[in-house]
């Protein structure tokens, strides 16, 4: 999904502002950097692209959304403590989706595979978008 430029814009609930925090800008990427992601490639494994799967190839609040009833029913969480707990729980994580959007927006910062063609990015990791912040 593209989320555009607006949503670094959108109003925040808990945050004065989406800039509120936003982290210095990074560095360009240093080659040691490089070389991690080369690294970590060469020993990719089925459970890291699963990770990436469900964490790196859409925003977390997704990811989060799924597990969230999986976590009540384990936990015997009651409908009413749920109702709380998603209200705040959504709430933030609209919040930290503005922000982090903000900052992604004010750091334009290429992406791993953007740096070196001899990193290649898993199924649905966009190559082209800004890789900060994580």
């Amino acid at each position: 999904m593209d989320w555009g430029d607006g949503l670094g814009r959108w109003r925040t609930w808990y945050l004065s502002t989406p800039a509120e925090l936003r982290p210095e800008a990074p560095g360009a990427p240093t080659q040691a950097e490089i070389d991690e992601v080369l690294e970590m490639q060469a020993a990719r494994t089925e459970a890291d692209e699963a990770i990436v799967a469900l964490w790196g190839t859409g925003p977390a609040i997704l990811a989060w959304g799924r597990l969230l009833p999986e976590l009540f029913t384990e936990f015997e969480v009651g409908s009413l403590p749920q109702s709380r707990v998603l209200a705040h729980l959504h709430t933030a994580m609209h919040d930290a989706a503005v922000a982090a959007w903000d900052t992604r927006l004010a750091h334009n910062r290429p992406g791993p595979a953007a740096t070196d063609s001899a990193i290649t990015p898993l199924p649905g990791v966009d190559a082209s978008a800004s890789s900060f912040p994580s």
